[in-house]
């Protein structure tokens, strides 16, 4: 089987493969063939339920659902990127395939329930996932096993074409749904964009996917990246305030880089919805920004993407940052926190902000700045920009 990918896949995926109760020889045949290092990244069986759980960080229920399969696609794809990323390899996470089966099929005893599987294939932009059924008692357990082997290969095939040929989204749709196979039938359960695959993982916190890095020609999962300024927000919508400041930050550290990191979550507010997080990455995609979407409303867990860089900030967030109400008003708590900034060498920068309930101009000196902190923490005394988001949403009736 894998003479077929190495013949027809030629370097345009980089496949990571988790299975779980079936796919034996899937598996086996994955790396089989010469040439298979053209695709081939990982690939691994996790059979003992504890050992899927420990993969999946959580407990689980059921072993074989659409959940469980979809969670290992994920898992899967990141580390995908995880591995490129040790290999130093920048250009080829929009090749990255994540896939992720999941099954039950005939045992030395009688199953009472179905024999069936879910398969995954995660390409990040675009998430397919299959149910499959098989006809109870008309296969051994190695034929069954083999079907299911044959259906993953082909599917990676079909896939990994229109996933390179970038096919239009009503020819999609056009592909056949269900399928009756002999003695089986299989069903495309769920298609889904980028948006809506990445950025429902982001919002169900699960553990597996804390960030997504969005730049004009690729993407990349829970990225480190280092020597940059970040600049967090809500960005509803980004404006020339953000921008300048990100700049003058940059400007003021000497540092080659500059991201624009939207969380989902907030400390103070709603969580944004998976169409409103569309509306401001199309307009910050716009202004050419490298973007980080991220699950991370606290400052001390924005720490795990970047090091020896520094975020830049207004007076107003960094009141937040050094405010013991967020560490369970513990001033212990929040040192410990606060210590992720020097552990990853990143620093904090202050821009003063005009504030309109008080009517004054707040700067750096209105603040505690914590002794673990002196070192770290840099005011820019010299930006000014009283523009906000808020107006601009007033202004435009919004």
């Amino acid at each position: 089987m894998s003479d077929i990918l190495v013949n027809q896949l030629n370097n345009s995926q980089l496949i990571v493969l988790y299975t779980a109760g079936a796919g034996a020889q899937a598996l086996s045949h994955f790396t089989l063939h010469p040439g298979s290092s053209k695709y081939a990244l990982e690939a691994s069986s996790f059979y003992a339920k504890g050992s899927l759980e420990l993969l999946l960080n959580r407990n689980i229920e059921k072993f074989v659902t659409e959940q469980v399969a979809e969670d290992m696609a994920l898992k899967a794809l990141i580390r995908s990127h995880e591995i490129l990323r040790q290999e130093n390899i920048t250009d080829k996470f929009n090749t990255t395939l994540g896939i992720g089966i999941t099954a039950a099929i005939r045992s030395v005893n009688e199953r009472q329930g179905r024999h069936h599987a879910f398969i995954c294939l995660n390409f990040g932009i675009t998430k397919y996932t299959y149910y499959l059924d098989l006809v109870k008692g008309v296969r051994t357990r190695e034929e069954e096993d083999q079907f299911i082997s044959d259906i993953l290969f082909k599917l990676i095939i079909k896939h990994s074409s229109q996933h390179q040929l970038q096919i239009q989204e009503q020819q999609e749709e056009a592909l056949d749904k269900i399928q009756l196979l002999e003695n089986a039938s299989i069903i495309l359960q769920i298609k889904e964009s980028m948006n809506l695959n990445l950025i429902k993982s982001l919002q169900n916190q699960t553990g597996l996917l804390n960030s997504i890095l969005i730049t004009a020609n690729q993407y990349q999962l829970n990225p480190i990246v280092q020597d940059a300024i970040i600049l967090s927000g809500s960005f509803n919508p980004i404006h020339t305030g953000h921008i300048e400041l990100a700049k003058m930050a940059q400007q003021l550290m000497g540092l080659p880089n500059v991201y624009f990191e939207l969380s989902i979550k907030n400390a103070d507010k709603q969580d944004i919805t998976i169409q409103d997080v569309e509306k401001r990455i199309e307009l910050m995609k716009k202004q050419n920004l490298n973007i980080i979407l991220s699950n991370k409303a606290f400052f001390k867990d924005k720490n795990l993407f970047l090091k020896n860089g520094a975020f830049a900030i207004g007076v107003d967030t960094y009141k937040r940052v050094v405010d013991v109400k967020y560490y369970n008003n513990s001033i212990q708590d929040r040192d410990l926190s606060l210590l992720l900034f020097l552990q990853n060498n990143n620093k904090i920068i202050v821009a003063p902000r005009y504030n309109e309930t008080t009517q004054k101009l707040e700067t750096l000196n209105d603040y505690e700045v914590p002794k673990i902190l002196q070192k770290n923490v840099i005011e820019l005394k010299q930006f000014r920009n009283d523009i906000s988001s808020t107006k601009i949403r007033q202004s435009e009736g919004n």
